[in-house]
């Protein structure tokens, strides 16, 4: 199997904000990882809301990483239905786009990207790997914005994302337990950790620590291994 085209969903910040002050960190996270990717050979498109006043549809982030705003966000709203009805729509847009750009693979980040992504990706058979990073009634993570989205609603929408992707990312051991709880199946489930995110600034080998090529490495295999087992027939029963 050659280089992938893959999908990151990244619907609650972009890559392109910039980092620092009361940003998102997330945003650096997503753009380390599709920067790591297209190193590896892999063609990647970023599908976000516009962050800023940049124009166009398509603006690229380095060479074989392509940013596509899906509209302008991220989806806030004055009531819970107003924020879900902003992410249906963009899931909506997002499915079109891949009907005509259809992705090898997809990969969301957060349990907003989950919601909008799903839908696109079964209706197109188009695997699904999910990381959440933190998760709604769980410390895991740390303090994560709601959205708008009711504790008790966003924990539904997380249990129903993480049971239908074909793989789901851990970031940590205590993520493991807290997808187990919530009915993921053990065999989709696969540890990345979070601190591969980052390269430590004394060098790779100064704590041990992952860097972004390494975690890189990690996830290609999840990727491929969700595509081998759709190939199979065994990608979700």
């Amino acid at each position: 199997m050659g280089p992938l085209r893959i999908a990151l969903v990244s619907e609650r910040v972009s890559p392109l904000a910039p980092p620092g002050g009361g940003a998102d960190p997330w945003g650096a996270h997503v753009a380390a990882l599709s920067r790591a990717l297209a190193r590896r050979g892999h063609q990647v498109t970023v599908h976000t809301w516009r962050a800023d006043a940049r124009p166009g549809e398509h603006v690229p982030l380095c060479p074989g990483v392509l940013v596509h705003h899906v509209g302008d966000g991220p989806a806030r709203g004055t009531s819970e239905e107003d924020v879900l009805r902003r992410m249906a729509a963009f899931g909506e847009r997002l499915a079109d786009y891949w009907i005509h750009h259809p992705p090898t693979i997809a990969h969301a980040h957060f349990w907003t990207s989950g919601l909008v992504g799903l839908p696109g990706a079964h209706y197109l058979g188009i695997p699904l790997v999910q990381t959440f990073h933190a998760l709604g009634g769980s410390a895991v993570g740390g303090h994560d914005d709601g959205r708008g989205v009711s504790a008790s609603g966003r924990i539904a929408i997380e249990t129903a994302v993480g049971r239908q992707a074909d793989r789901v990312l851990a970031t940590c051991r205590d993520e493991l337990g807290v997808l187990r709880a919530m009915g993921v199946a053990e065999e989709r489930i696969r540890l990345v950790p979070r601190d591969g995110d980052q390269p430590d600034p004394r060098g790779p080998r100064a704590s041990g620590r992952h860097t972004p090529g390494r975690a890189a490495a990690l996830v290609e295999l999840v990727y491929r291994e969700a595509l081998g087992s759709r190939s199979a027939g065994a990608g979700r029963p």
